[in-house]
Formats: C-alpha cells, structure tokens, sequence
C-alpha cells in the first residue's frame, strides 16, 4: 500500500534491510544459506515493509528508502546469462576495482594480542615508507557496528570492528572476537591488553589520526567499550583536533562540496573521481566469519581518508581544524544560552488554569 503514495516519475534509491525480522521468520541457518547464495545478478522475491529510516545511533546515510525484508525466494542465482538485463557489475564499480584503483594491496583481520602487535608494526613501517616518499605521516580510522534492524528488541548497537590503513595497508581489528575469545570474567584483562598495545599506537602524537564526522565513530567507541582507557585519551585529541583532522571540514573549508549534506562516497567522488560503493554499511557486522565484501568495504572506508587527505593538503587541514573548533565554541556558547535561560525560567505549578 505504501508503494503508492510515490509519484510514478519519482526516482529513489530503496535499499533492503535483510536482518533479524528476516532471521526470525526463515531462521538462522536458512539465512546465512540464502545470503551464501545470492549473486550479483541474482533474481529475488521479496516481501516486507517500507520503513523510515531508525536507530539509536546511526551513521548519515544517502537518502534511502528502507525495506524491512521478512521473506525471500531465490528465484535464479544469476541472470548475467541474459543478454538485456545489465547486472549492477556492469553499472556501477565493484569492491574490487575499487581497490585497484585506490592502491589498497593488502588486508589483515586480527583477534589476538600477538596478531594485533605484528600488523600495528607493519602498519607503522607502511606509514614510514609513505614519509620516505614525501607523504604525511597519516592513518585513516573507521568504525563499524550493525544498524538497528540487526538488533535485539533492548540490544544496544556495539562496534564490531575498527579500521586502521595506510595508503596500501589495512588492518581490520575484530573487536568483537577479540572479547568474545577472553569471555566475559577475562573482559577487564582483554581490554588491559587492547590498552597496551593498540592504545599506545592510536595516542601516538607523531601520527595524524584522520576520520570522516568521526565524532559519531567516538561516541560508539565509548559507549561500547567503556572499559578501554585509551578511549578517553583519543576522545581528547578529537576534541581539540591535535593530532587527529576529521577530513569532512577539510572538505568544507576547501570550498569543492555545495553543502555540507555530503558523505563520504560523495567526497572520493568528487576529490578522487571514483564514488565509494556503500551497500556494505547496513549489513549485518556481528555475523561471523565476515564477508569478502565487508572486508573489502570496511577497508576502503578507512583507507580512501588517507588518499583524501593527500589530495587535499596539510594546508587545509589547519583551516578545517580551524572550522571545527570555531563550532565547538559555537556549540558550548549556545549551550550555556539554554542553561541561563532554563535558570531564569520562574519555577511554579505547570499546566492548564480552567
């Protein structure tokens, strides 16, 4: 019934939420079959609800419209066999010629301490052989964590993985696994040990952290793991943008983007000439083992924050760091506005005299 209401010439983007309404009907192991199953090309019937947009904390998105997918029959695994159906491949580039095309030449998932101590190190010598070539001394850090429709009725949304690149080299740390592998009654000593040896990295001044509004990326961070000290350290250096650019006022202060709406992929377009693929967003990040495809995405996400940064320059990067810090004071004086005014508010009996 809802389909109707849309004008017949209207275009929109619709995007398909295959979650846990869709696990509950078909189950757990029926699903992970079908999403197995599915290729690109592949003809489906769905069944659902168009949905607005929701969630606790989630990450600006393209304007989409939702749908809450409740059933699925698989039709045909591929129609690329059919000469007059174009398949997504052919119109729009693919993860892995993204990653051709940005330089990504490696990708490394890490769970445990000692695997965590080897690709930090190698994530380090990346960085340095980018300043032996004239680059800055940069690493681009992203978070992910499943959107609301993949969670439980009072299931709070907790950051499944983080992202750390260079300009070739990604390394993709399950922190889900990682605590899930200590168990719960080893949770303090897990994140003693994130601490040590992830924490030292990220607080390093002589490296430049860069996010894209990486001020939500922080707040689930903290939320998820309060127990992690360092957190409060790189939360300090957000908020004071030492050490750390979020490459969106970058963007903003050079004046290329129109309005300051854009994301992302809107970005590399614009600065790199190829827009970032972001169908992997809204999957679902606590299934194991991921898929190519979200590791594919998931490091791109981080990685293309370097290439931006290069494409910009360290110039821009202190006028944006400017911008930012003009909005906070913008944001702290209208804060204490509210508060004065809430003070002068004369206290009394609230509602209707009849």
């Amino acid at each position: 019934g809802g389909v109707g209401s849309f004008e017949t010439c209207q275009t929109f983007s619709l995007q398909l939420i295959f979650g846990k309404t869709l696990t509950n009907n078909i189950g757990d192991e029926k699903a992970g079959r079908l999403f197995k199953a599915l290729r690109t090309g592949s003809m489906v019937r769905v069944g659902g609800v168009l949905k607005q947009q929701t969630g606790r904390i989630e990450r600006a998105r393209d304007s989409t419209i939702d749908f809450v997918v409740h059933n699925v029959s698989l039709l045909q695994t591929s129609l690329s066999e059919i000469e007059d159906v174009q398949t997504h491949e052919q119109t729009t580039p693919n993860t892995r010629s993204q990653l051709e095309q940005m330089g990504l030449q490696d990708i490394i998932i890490v769970s445990e301490p000692q695997e965590l101590r080897t690709a930090l190190a190698r994530l380090d010598r990346s960085i340095s052989e980018g300043i032996a070539k004239g680059f800055p001394s940069a690493l681009g850090i992203d978070a992910e964590w499943p959107s609301a429709d993949f969670l439980g009725e009072d299931e709070q949304a907790s950051v499944s993985i983080l992202q750390l690149s260079s300009s070739n080299f990604a390394v993709l740390i399950d922190l889900k696994r990682w605590f899930e592998r200590q168990g719960e009654e080893e949770e303090e000593e897990a994140s003693k040990i994130l601490d040590e040896i992830l924490g030292s990295f990220l607080v390093r001044e002589d490296i430049l952290k860069l996010g894209f509004s990486f001020e939500m990326d922080m707040k689930m961070l903290l939320a998820s793991f309060p127990r992690l000290l360092f957190l409060q350290e790189l939360q300090r250096l957000v908020d004071q943008h030492h050490a750390f650019v979020d490459i969106k006022h970058m963007v903003i202060a050079s004046g290329r983007m129109n309005n300051q709406g854009f994301g992302l992929s809107a970005a590399c377009k614009n600065l790199l000439g190829n827009p970032l693929s972001k169908e992997m967003q809204v999957s679902n990040w606590k299934l194991r083992p991921l898929s190519e495809e979200q590791i594919r995405y998931a490091a791109t996400d981080a990685q293309c924050l370097v290439l931006l940064y290069r494409c910009l320059g360290p110039d821009l990067a202190e006028r944006g760091r400017q911008l930012w810090l003009a909005q906070g004071k913008s944001r702290k004086t209208q804060g204490k506005k509210r508060e004065r005014r809430q003070k002068e508010q004369p206290r009394g009996l609230t509602g209707l005299v009849g």
